[in-house]
């Protein structure tokens, strides 16, 4: 539904190897609505976060990664992340995403679930 094989995600092909789960859709059997051809068309990308620390856990800057992130410091990252997500994204792409999906089908029903 996501628009890609999970078989391609190498924690789930690794879990469906080793039998802690099934990985492969069409060994999965759907109860209820056919949903074959729903596809969400979601994709994987990176943005500065993301690009920054892949060069702290992966990169050139990995010497410095228990200073950055198992040290108060890393409380930094996680005060930038909020501002970014509720002060900019949410009003700006956030908003207008939710608008454009309350009119779905599927939008009513996770509307109903009791949280």
């Amino acid at each position: 539904m996501m628009g890609f094989d999970p078989m391609d995600i190498e924690c789930i092909r690794i879990a469906h190897e080793q039998g802690l789960g099934v990985g492969r859709p069409a060994e999965i059997e759907v109860v209820g609505e056919d949903i074959s051809e729903v596809n969400f068309h979601f994709r994987q990308t990176d943005n500065a976060v993301s690009r920054v620390g892949k060069q702290f856990w992966f990169g050139p800057l990995k010497a410095l990664q228990f200073l950055m992130f198992h040290t108060p410091i890393v409380y930094f990252f996680i005060f930038g992340s909020f501002l970014y997500h509720d002060y900019l994204w949410w009003p700006i792409e956030g908003k207008r995403r939710m608008r454009a999906i309350a009119d779905t089908e599927w939008y009513r029903l996770f509307q109903s679930y009791r949280l």
